[in-house]
């Protein structure tokens, strides 16, 4: 099998094999920064969903989740690439923090020149899972791009099998009692429902920090999905259709405190790398918001990445003290425990190395290194040496001024003895 066709089958497992999945299994595209995601389950058939399409399960939703009912909207986040070339992206709400929308009371596949085609198959996968998983599914063409492909953006070849890492995050309304359609929505409209979640994730995120293990957990991914919901009533599409004004300072109030608890969230669910995104959307918002380089900070600290976090905290202090707010006990905490984590580190090294290049680390030191490197010499050599003042083994029988020992130069000179080099002469007096 040539190197092409096995990373083809790593791609695309056997189905309905009841073994554990393998370690690596799955991975995201090379060229994505969290590139190593493995599925918890074997790929199966997903009948469920429509014949041809098969399902991986990345992370389970929690116990007692449902489906979304028939005819609910359901809100979404999914990566989609060719099968056969993992790195050629057909699209990703991730990349763009921007959740999809998808009505099942809508029948995408009647618009097959639809540039959202691809909801078509997405709905059908949506009908097989519950709220609150992430899953891996393989759609083929006919759920996806069908026989023609796409010419333009998204690019994609005919006939081509897709891979969708789909994330059900909420699901609202139903068939007897549907949601408005957001492109059926007044601006006035979107940004009431994206307040309306924002307030309901601050309910959650508040809860979830008066409890404990699971609890704090569930509490929070609820309040993530809140803010997740937020965000898709206020898509770049509107923001950049809005003339200067109040309508867009009206938009940017709402959307710039939705990633800054979003932010908040994934700091409290160890995902790192997703809090400095939705800090850095942030900033995109606001420049000059100090809270977003507080909380940048805090992720890239808890990344290790302790200059970026110093160099994000101080930023975080000088806008404060420019717009007048004067220092944050939380930066100046923040400050100090890097401070002292730096006096840990120099610490460690010192005591690492103060040995090894202290004063006593020359030749005779006290850790015997002299001795056992002057039993290097050969019998020849010792013969042909005499004594020094102080004891020590030099040419010619006498301890010249003018000379070096070979057992000077600290512990590279010691080194060099190990290695079989003799001293070199010095220049006389």
């Amino acid at each position: 099998m040539s190197s092409a066709d096995a990373e083809r089958a790593r791609w695309h497992p056997a189905l309905d094999d009841p073994a554990p999945p393998l370690v690596g299994e799955w991975k995201r595209p090379a060229h994505d920064a969290n590139a190593a995601t493995l599925c918890t389950s074997r790929r199966v058939r997903c009948d469920a969903a429509a014949p041809g399409v098969s399902k991986q399960l990345i992370r389970a939703a929690a116990p007692g989740a449902l489906s979304p009912p028939e005819g609910s909207t359901c809100y979404a986040h999914y990566e989609m690439w060719q099968r056969d070339d993992p790195s050629a992206e057909v699209w990703s709400t991730r990349r763009e923090s921007e959740p999809r929308q998808i009505h099942l009371s809508v029948n995408y596949a009647a618009n097959p020149r639809s540039r959202d085609r691809h909801h078509a198959g997405i709905a059908r996968c949506l009908r097989a899972m519950r709220v609150g998983e992430r899953a891996l599914f393989h759609l083929p063409p006919e759920l996806a791009y069908g026989d023609e492909g796409n010419f333009t953006f998204p690019a994609v070849p005919p006939r081509c099998h897709v891979i969708c890492d789909l994330e059900l995050i909420a699901a609202r309304g139903s068939a007897e009692e549907p949601e408005t359609l957001r492109a059926d929505m007044l601006f006035e409209e979107r940004l009431a429902r994206a307040s309306e979640h924002r307030k309901r994730g601050n309910v959650a995120f508040g809860e979830g920090g008066d409890g404990d293990g699971d609890e704090k957990e569930a509490k929070t991914r609820e309040a993530r999905a809140e803010y997740e919901m937020a965000l898709s009533f206020l898509t770049d599409d509107m923001m950049m259709q809005l003339p200067p004004g109040p309508h867009a300072d009206a938009a940017a109030a709402e959307k710039l405190p939705a990633h800054l608890n979003l932010c908040a969230c994934f700091l409290r669910l160890g995902r790192h790398d997703d809090a400095i995104d939705q800090a850095n959307r942030a900033l995109i918002v606001d420049p000059k918001c100090a809270k977003a380089y507080f909380r940048r900070g805090e992720a890239r600290k808890a990344l290790g990445r302790d200059d970026d976090a110093r160099a994000d905290y101080a930023e975080a202090n000088e806008l404060r003290r420019g717009a007048g707010d004067g220092e944050d006990p939380a930066i100046r905490r923040a400050l100090r425990e890097l401070d002292r984590e730096d006096a840990k580190r120099a610490r460690a090294r010192k005591e690492v190395f103060g040995g090894l290049f202290g004063a006593g680390a020359g030749a005779g030191g006290g850790d015997g290194g002299g001795e056992v490197l002057k039993e290097r010499r050969s019998p020849r050599e010792r013969g042909r040496m005499g004594t020094s003042h102080d004891g020590e083994k030099t040419r010619g029988g006498e301890a010249s001024r003018g000379e070096r020992s070979d057992g000077g130069g600290g512990v590279f000179g010691r080194i060099a003895l190990a290695f079989g080099f003799r001293g070199s002469r010095g220049a006389k007096r």
